[in-house]
C-alpha cells in the first residue's frame, strides 16, 4: 500500500521535491524511513523524499568494514525538517528579491524620465537584501536611493542637512506628481523651516558609509506606520529611538517607498496616513520645530502636509526603518543619537 496521495504531494511540495540528504532534484521519490520489512508503516510520518543514491545509502547493506554509522529514524526526520526550513527560507528570499527588483525598476525609471543621463548604480542589491535579518514589526524590505549619490549628481550640497528641502523638491516630489495626483500643502520647505532629524540622518549615514557602502541604493526593513498607528509623533519617536537599530523615517525614504509601492494608497476606503518622524519642520521662521511632514490620501489625491508632533491621531502612524549592522560589527547600543529635543 503506497503513502496517502494527498499527504505525499504536500510533503514533496514542502521539501521542494528535493532529496532530504543531498539536496538533489534528480529522481526524488518518497521512501520509508523504517522499511516495511522492519515493521515500518505507510503513514506519511514514516516517509522521506530521497534520491536513488541516498536511498541506497540509507537502506543498503554494508560489510563489516564500514566506518560510518547508519542513519537513524530520528536523524532522517531531522533531515526532513531541515529541508522544509531551507525551502521555506528560499521561497521568502525569492519573494523579497522579486519585490526589491520591482521597487528598484520603478525608482530607476523615475530618474530615467527625470534625465537620461541620471544613471544610478544598483550594485549588490541582492547581497544587501540577503544580509538583512527578518525584523519583527517590519512590513518588508524597501529600496531607497542614497541621498548623497542623488545630491552629488544634482550639485546639491549637504543633502541630509542644509540641502534637504532642495533635494526633496528636485526629485521625489517631482516623481510623485508624475505618478499620480499629488498636492504639497506645505508652502515653504526652505532649510530654515525643514530639516532632517539628527537620529534619522545618523542612521542614513551609517547605512550609506558603514553598512552598505557599495552602489547608489540602500536596502533596509521598514514599516509604513502600522506599528505606531494612533500614536502621537512624539511618543512614536521615543519608542523608535529607544529600540535597537530602529530609526524614524524621513520624507526622503517614505516618498520613495510610496513611489515604488503605490498600492499603499491606491485602494479606496480608509487607509492609515503616514507620519514622517525623521523630519522636523515649522510653519513660521523662528518658530519651534514642532511639526513633521505626513502623507495622506483622499481617494483621488496624495497629500503632503505638516502636522504637530504632540497630537495623536488615529488616522496616522509613524514610519520607521531598521539599520541593522552585521553581527561582528554590532556594539552594545543600537541607537542612532544624539537625539534632538522632541
Amino acid at each position: 500500500m503506497p503513502f496517502p496521495k494527498k499527504e505525499s504531494e504536500e510533503l514533496l511540495a514542502r521539501t521542494g521535491r528535493r532529496c532530504c540528504i543531498c539536496g538533489t532534484l534528480h529522481r526524488v521519490q518518497l521512501h520509508h524511513i523504517i522499511p516495511k520489512s522492519d515493521g515500518g508503516n505507510d503513514r506519511i510520518e514514516n516517509a522521506i523524499p530521497l534520491c536513488p543514491n541516498c536511498h541506497d545509502d540509507v537502506h543498503g547493506s554494508y560489510g563489516s568494514g564500514r566506518t560510518t554509522r547508519s542513519y537513524t529514524p530520528d536523524e532522517l526526520k531531522l533531515h526532513i525538517a531541515r529541508t522544509v526550513d531551507l525551502v521555506a527560507n528560499e521561497s521568502v528570499s525569492r519573494e523579497r528579491l522579486e519585490s526589491l527588483e520591482a521597487q528598484l525598476r520603478d525608482v530607476k525609471n523615475a530618474f530615467a524620465d527625470f534625465t537620461a543621463k541620471f544613471d544610478l548604480n544598483d550594485t549588490r542589491i541582492k547581497g544587501k537584501a540577503e544580509a538583512m535579518s527578518t525584523i519583527k514589526g517590519a512590513e518588508g524590505l524597501f529600496v531607497v536611493p542614497k541621498a548623497s549619490s542623488v545630491a552629488a549628481r544634482l550639485g546639491i550640497y549637504d543633502p541630509l542637512g542644509a540641502g534637504y528641502g532642495q533635494l526633496l523638491k528636485a526629485t521625489i516630489f517631482t516623481f510623485l506628481a508624475k505618478q499620480r495626483a499629488f498636492r504639497v500643502g506645505v508652502k515653504d520647505l526652505a532649510v530654515e523651516r525643514l530639516r532632517m532629524r539628527e537620529s534619522a540622518a545618523n542612521a542614513l549615514r551609517t547605512l550609506e558609509q558603514e553598512i552598505q557602502g557599495e552602489g547608489d541604493f540602500l536596502v533596509f526593513p521598514a514599516q509604513t506606520g502600522m506599528k505606531y498607528g494612533g500614536y502621537s509623533v512624539r511618543n512614536a519617536r521615543w519608542e523608535i529611538e529607544h529600540a535597537e537599530w530602529e530609526f524614524p523615517l524621513p520624507t526622503w525614504c517614505v516618498g520613495y517607498m510610496l513611489l515604488a509601492n503605490p498600492q499603499r494608497f491606491r485602494q479606496g476606503g480608509r487607509w492609515l496616513g503616514i507620519d514622517c518622524p525623521g523630519d522636523e519642520c515649522r510653519t513660521v521662521d523662528g518658530g519651534e520645530f514642532d511639526r513633521i511632514l505626513c502623507f495622506a490620501f483622499d481617494s483621488k489625491t496624495l497629500h503632503l502636509n505638516a502636522r504637530r508632533v504632540d497630537r495623536p491621531d488615529g488616522r496616522f502612524g509613524s514610519a520607521s526603518g531598521w539599520a541593522v549592522l552585521p553581527e561582528p560589527e554590532r556594539k552594545d547600543s543600537g541607537s542612532y543619537g544624539p537625539r534632538t529635543s522632541s
